[in-house]
């Protein structure tokens, strides 16, 4: 593992990750032994996920039409960036804390983000507030 990592010119710790990750997604399998061994299932597929990740996380040189956010929207984003938890946004905005977690769920999906922050920062990009 060392050696690849400095081969790569990152931590040891980053390619086992990077490893784990692409196993999760099915796309290497790890060969049984003692030594961290690892097999591409499917170049095609590897190479397919990538280009889908890459995709969902690509920011638009010039806004897209339909791509700017609501009143609600730019209210709900700036309340999870100073930090309020779900039940204080619900409140303010006169929403249900269901309701609440459903709005999030659908900005999360919107931006490609799996976590609040991450959404935070997509948005950051695309000039959002």
């Amino acid at each position: 593992m060392n050696r690849v990592s400095a081969q790569l010119g990152c931590s040891a710790a980053r390619v086992a990750r990077s490893l784990d990750r692409l196993r999760e997604l099915g796309l290497i399998a790890r060969r049984s032994g003692r030594q961290r061994r690892y097999a591409a299932i499917d170049p095609q597929a590897a190479v397919e996920a990538l280009v889908r990740t890459r995709w969902r996380q690509a920011v638009p040189l010039h806004g897209e039409v339909g791509d700017e956010l609501g009143d609600e929207d730019r209210s709900l984003l700036a309340l999870m960036a100073a930090g309020l938890k779900d039940e204080a946004i619900a409140r303010r905005l006169g929403w249900s804390p269901r309701a609440m977690r459903r709005r999030v769920s659908a900005l999360l999906t919107r931006l490609g983000a799996t976590n609040r922050f991450q959404a935070g920062a997509i948005a950051a990009r695309r000039g959002w507030p």
